[in-house]
């Protein structure tokens, strides 16, 4: 009897990782998580889209950009109350490089312009994350605007393993506590989805 009250718990947790392990390859994680303490306020998946990266300089009325196609997860969240939007911009600017991202821009406000910038490419007139259908978990329908509108810190980043690249995109906003993160894999387009009668 006492064998089997050892083996019961280990059973139930050899059980309980394994569903997690299988939940979790189920689930379409992002690569690179969440500040510590932010509300995920939405997000939106696409298994092949394209992302518009800035990449400078930003001091020409056209920013330089790269244009990479993939599977693209894109999410918004709502930092702590007591987290600068610096402080937001710095952690993922260290991690990035801790973990041998090429960061391909770091813009700091004030030292860049990235509002502007950040704004034209992704608000109005071009709208790439505006026109994005995000589930929110609640009515948020003007956040998209509120984050490119003043997006006054921005990063971009590069990694190349021996499989895949990996593009990631940072906004971070000066409104609504708002920050961003895009995780573009780079990978073909499916074939063979349209034919011809």
């Amino acid at each position: 009897m006492k064998s089997f009250k050892i083996i019961s718990p280990l059973l139930f947790a050899l059980i309980f990782t394994s569903l997690n392990i299988s939940i979790n390859a189920q689930n379409s994680e992002s690569l690179v998580s969440p500040f510590k303490g932010s509300s995920t306020l939405g997000t939106h998946e696409a298994r092949f889209s394209r992302l518009t990266l800035l990449v400078g300089p930003l001091d020409g009325k056209n920013p330089t950009t790269l244009e990479v196609e993939g599977a693209l997860v894109s999410t918004i969240y709502e930092r702590p109350d007591n987290v600068t939007p610096f402080e937001i911009f710095k952690s993922y600017e260290k991690i990035l490089k801790e973990a041998d991202f090429d960061i391909l821009l770091a813009c700091e406000e004030g030292k860049c312009n990235s509002k502007k910038n950040v704004k034209a490419i992704y608000g109005y007139p071009k709208k790439e994350i505006e026109d994005r259908k995000y589930n929110f978990t609640e009515n948020k329908s003007s956040t998209q605007q509120w984050l490119v509108g003043w997006g006054n810190h921005y990063i971009s980043a590069k990694k190349k393993t021996a499989d895949k690249t990996y593009y990631v995109m940072i906004i971070v906003s000066n409104e609504k506590n708002l920050y961003s993160v895009d995780v573009l894999e780079v990978e073909g387009m499916e074939e063979g989805t349209v034919e011809l009668a």
